[in-house]
């Protein structure tokens, strides 16, 4: 585990139980999960990044994008911007949601198709995934439609996937026939 990876565990282990402890779980959640979605924005990521900008550019920076969080969220945000730390900030909201997640048996399930599926057809996925016991009944579902894949789907859980894709298949049998040791060479 990298030095980031530590550091941002222990900020978001630590916001967590404070919310808990403060009976403001659900708003800080929501707040996390909203700055978690944010930070995706590359030119939000350079600003926490970037040694050039001072500290209090980017806490004011932070209060102007993100001033309506709860206030506990807020102060957080400026505790670790004092600390110098806001290049964690990213982290820190990934390490919470998936800490979140743990403690309330929250599973995520990703199924990227290349159409959209069908009600019946995600359920029997659902399903499928609870019956293996790669997933929790309390699941929480993002679904992805990327035409690329062709066809089929791919899923993924925690840190497993399943691939069955119409372009994996593809792939897998051009590799076959490149490496095919019957061919005839002429």
């Amino acid at each position: 585990m990298s030095a980031s990876t530590r550091i941002a565990t222990r900020y978001a282990k630590s916001l967590l139980d404070l919310a808990r402890e403060k009976g403001s779980l659900d708003v800080v959640t929501d707040n996390m999960r909203h700055f978690q979605a944010s930070v995706e924005n590359a030119d939000l990521r350079s600003l926490l990044k970037s040694p050039v900008i001072s500290t209090d550019k980017k806490q004011k920076v932070l209060a102007a994008l993100f001033g309506d969080y709860n206030e506990m969220t807020s102060t957080f945000f400026r505790i670790v911007t004092d600390k110098r730390r806001e290049e964690v900030l990213p982290d820190i909201a990934n390490a919470y949601i998936e800490q979140y997640n743990l403690e309330e048996g929250i599973s995520k399930l990703k199924v990227t198709s290349a159409t959209p599926l069908e009600s019946s057809a995600i359920e029997a996925i659902k399903a499928k995934m609870l019956a293996g016991g790669l997933i929790t009944e309390n699941v929480e579902l993002e679904l992805v439609i990327d035409p690329e894949i062709l066809g089929g789907f791919v899923i993924e859980v925690g840190d497993k996937l399943f691939d069955s894709s119409v372009a994996s298949q593809l792939t897998k049998l051009r590799k076959g026939f490149t490496n095919n040791s019957y061919q005839k060479n002429l």
